[in-house]
C-alpha cells in the first residue's frame, strides 16, 4: 500500500513537471495563438506562470525523494520539503480559484482555459492538490504551518502593488491585467485576496489532515510545526 502511494505521487508530480515544461515552452515557441502581452518573457509577469513553475520545481524534489522512500520505506522526508511542497499547492489553487471564480467570468472561460491556460489553470492545479492530499506524503501539518502558503501570494502582490499602481503602465509597468484596481480599489482588492488564501491555506490543511487520519480518527501521525 506505501510503495503504491509512492509511485502514484512520483507519477503525478511527473506529470506536474512535463505539463508545465510544455505550457511554458508554450509561450516561447507561439505555440497556439496567445495574445502579445503574454508571449516570451513576459509570461512570466503572471502569477499563473510563476505559481506553476514552483509547484514544478517542489515536484521534481519530490521525486528526488519519494525514490529515497521507494528504497527505504522507513524513510522519512525532511520537513522543508513537506512544506514547500503544501506552499506551492496552495499558490496554484490560489491561481486555480481566482480563474475559476472571478478572471473566467470576467474575460470568458473560453479564453481563460484556451492553449497553455487550459494546463496552467486546471490540468496542474488538480493534479497538485490531488498528489499534496492523497500521495505526497502522509504526514499532517500543523495550523501555524500551513499559513506558509499565504508566502507566495504576499511576495507577488508587493511585485504587482510596484508594477501597476507605483510604477504604472505609462511608465514602463504593467497594466492592471487581474483588474485588482478597477475603480481605484487596490487595497479592497488586497485584503479580500489575503483574507481568501488565508482561508484556503487553513481550509485545505484541514481537508488534506482528514485525508491522512481518516474521517473518524483524530490525528495521530506526526504533525509538522
Amino acid at each position: 500500500m506505501e510503495k503504491n502511494r509512492i509511485i502514484s505521487s512520483i507519477v503525478c508530480n511527473s506529470l506536474i513537471i512535463l505539463i508545465v515544461a510544455f505550457s511554458v515552452s508554450c509561450y516561447f515557441l507561439h505555440i497556439f495563438t496567445i495574445a502579445p502581452n503574454s508571449v516570451n518573457f513576459r509570461c512570466f509577469r503572471y502569477f499563473t506562470t510563476d505559481s506553476n513553475i514552483f509547484v514544478a520545481l517542489t515536484s521534481i524534489f519530490l521525486i528526488v525523494y519519494d525514490v529515497k522512500m521507494l528504497r527505504n520505506l522507513n524513510y522519512q522526508l525532511p520537513n522543508w520539503v513537506i512544506k514547500l511542497k503544501f506552499v506551492a499547492t496552495v499558490a496554484v489553487s490560489v491561481t486555480f480559484l481566482v480563474v475559476l471564480f472571478y478572471l473566467a467570468p470576467i474575460g470568458g472561460f473560453a479564453k481563460l482555459y484556451y492553449g497553455p491556460s487550459f494546463f496552467l489553470h486546471l490540468v496542474v492545479p488538480v493534479l497538485a492538490i490531488v498528489s499534496c492530499v492523497f500521495y505526497d506524503f502522509p504526514i499532517a501539518l500543523s495550523t501555524k504551518a500551513c499559513f506558509l502558503g499565504v508566502i507566495p501570494m504576499a511576495v507577488y502582490s508587493i511585485v504587482y502593488f510596484t508594477m501597476v499602481i507605483i510604477v504604472g503602465e505609462a511608465n514602463g509597468g504593467w497594466e492592471d491585467f487581474y483588474h485588482f484596481n478597477e475603480g481605484g480599489l487596490y487595497l479592497v482588492s488586497l485584503f479580500a485576496m489575503y483574507l481568501a488564501t488565508f482561508t484556503l491555506c487553513y481550509v485545505f490543511n484541514v481537508i488534506r489532515n482528514r485525508a491522512i487520519t481518516g474521517p473518524s480518527e483524530s490525528v495521530k501521525l506526526k504533525v509538522n510545526s
